[in-house]
């Protein structure tokens, strides 16, 4: 019989970048608190209960997608 492991919980998010420092400006203006970094080699930041790590990477992103899905109070148009 194989055994399950239930998730509980959504703990961290990690996005491959090609540029960390403007991956990083970019969340800071969205408001996500950075808790951790080293230069480049790894970004991380707190949203709530979430952590959204940034890690940076030569490879071609193109044909990749990833997304966040992002609650907000209101947006002007």
């Amino acid at each position: 019989m194989q055994q399950t492991y239930p998730v509980k919980a959504l703990n961290m998010v990690i996005l491959m970048v090609t540029d960390l420092d403007a991956a990083v400006a970019f969340y800071q203006e969205l408001g996500f608190k950075l808790v951790f970094r080293l230069k480049d080699t790894w970004a991380e930041f707190r949203l709530g209960s979430i952590k959204l790590g940034l890690c940076p990477t030569t490879q071609s992103q193109e044909g990749r997608r990833s997304g966040l899905v992002l609650e907000v109070e209101d947006l002007a148009a």
